[in-house]
């Protein structure tokens, strides 16, 4: 957004418009999030019996480790590749992380399909 851009009746500086469009990003993945997490306990609540699974319980193990990954990915390695003249090892290290994570998250979406059957 250029510096001094009117939106909803206000003006922006670049720093303000980044910080807005940040903010206004983590609010819908805030509330995709909470979603989620409302219609698992829903489910909980519907059908008890989902706790004895151990579909539930790989799921759960999945999620924590794609978590950690997606930590490790965005707030270690991402930052040291980013960084002008990053050694290349530190680069396909990210990448292969975000690669495995996206094959968790993958494995995570299946085993969830699993539970409704």
């Amino acid at each position: 957004m250029p510096a001094g851009a009117v939106q909803a009746g206000r003006h922006w500086s670049d720093s303000q418009g980044v910080a807005y469009r940040t903010g206004r990003s983590i609010l819908a993945l805030t509330i995709a999030l909470g979603l989620l997490v409302a219609t698992g306990l829903g489910n909980l609540w519907l059908h008890p019996y989902f706790l004895r699974l151990p579909r539930l319980h790989w799921k759960l193990g999945l999620v924590a480790l794609a978590l950690v990954l997606a930590v490790v990915h965005d707030f270690v390695l991402g930052p040291r590749a980013g960084k002008p003249g990053a050694a290349p090892s530190v680069r396909v290290r990210a990448s292969w992380i975000a690669r495995i994570n996206v094959l968790v998250v993958l494995v995570i979406v299946l085993l969830g399909l699993g539970l409704l059957r």
